[in-house]
């Protein structure tokens, strides 16, 4: 069983809110995931989860604050010894077909996993150049916090939290094809600018130009 640790926001769009919304709803259908945590940027989240979300297998965290990577990787070494996901807001968990892949993350194995599409098309992964959405592992993980104070969605971020899973000297795969997670992201709507990257990650002085070839061939 998974916690998935993740975020929430309600977008001006309404077509984008639509999707968060389904992301969140596939992610609380997902019998693979026990527990939901999560972060609420305002307090007006909370009241639309609290009228329009079946809140059963969801805990809140804090409300007020987009979490950086940081955050979400604080939080979930709070949850000791227990399977931990961390996704985007706009990623859903649609199926492991190997009932066995989970029991990799006991013997130091990480997963960062590439997305399929809203229609299950897979892009990123028949021309993969490095994207992740999701990184599941045992917690905790004993990663430099000060080095990945960033939100997730900004160009380099996942490259950065890469160099510094990559540290832990662990072995990190991307099992992408039998752990299936979908991005709902058809409107092609942000409310962030696609032109900001993280120049410098604070990575022992490597910038994000430096590392930004690192790599996790899907498998």
């Amino acid at each position: 069983m998974i916690n998935l640790i993740t975020s929430f926001y309600l977008p001006k769009n309404e077509k984008r809110l639509e999707e968060i919304v389904k992301s969140l709803n596939k992610n609380i259908e997902c019998k693979i995931i026990s527990k939901i945590h999560l972060f609420l940027d305002s307090s007006a989240c909370q009241i639309y989860l609290n009228k329009n979300i079946n809140l059963e297998k969801i805990n809140i965290i804090e409300v007020g604050k987009q979490p950086l990577y940081s955050d979400l990787f604080r939080y979930a070494n709070s949850i000791k010894n227990e399977i931990c996901m961390i996704s985007n807001v706009d990623i859903w968990l649609y199926n492991i077909t190997d009932n066995n892949i989970l029991k990799l993350l006991q013997k130091n194995i990480i997963f960062a996993l590439t997305r399929h599409e809203h229609d299950l098309t897979c892009p990123q992964i028949d021309s993969y150049q490095g994207s992740h959405d999701s990184f599941i592992f045992k917690a905790p993980l004993n990663i430099s916090l000060k080095h990945i104070q960033h939100p997730q969605n900004i160009l380099g971020s996942e490259n950065v939290l890469l160099y510094e899973l990559n540290k832990l000297k662990k072995g990190i795969l991307n099992p992408c094809k039998c752990i299936v997670i979908v991005h709902e992201h058809k409107s092609n709507y942000r409310n962030y600018s696609i032109s900001k990257r993280i120049n410098r990650g604070d990575t022992d002085g490597d910038g994000v130009y430096k590392i930004r070839n690192m790599i996790v061939p899907p498998c």
